[in-house]
């Protein structure tokens, strides 16, 4: 993207979704969609991602599945326990 108003514009409409999209902008026929994973004292610990053909994403599932990420990253600073155990069970 060159054009710093159409920037401001896309981050703006991601703010307000709480999710970014990339449609067709790295590689023609993918889209993505991200939802930051918060912390406890209002970082970002990383990102939940979730990838498809742009033939099978309109407008409706792009929202829905958006949405969805949104909650799912919210709730992953709760798991972070369980995460911990199934790490240290993996290691072993």
């Amino acid at each position: 993207m060159t054009d710093c108003q159409r920037l401001e514009h896309d981050l703006e409409d991601a703010a307000k979704r709480g999710y970014v999209l990339a449609r067709d902008k790295h590689f023609i026929g993918l889209t993505a969609i991200a939802a930051n994973i918060p912390t406890w004292n209002n970082g970002q610990v990383g990102c939940l991602v979730v990838t498809g053909h742009s033939r099978d994403m309109d407008a409706d599932r792009i929202a829905t599945i958006g949405e969805e990420l949104v909650r799912v990253a919210k709730l992953m600073p709760y798991e972070l326990g369980s995460l911990r155990a199934v790490a240290h069970t993996l290691e072993k």
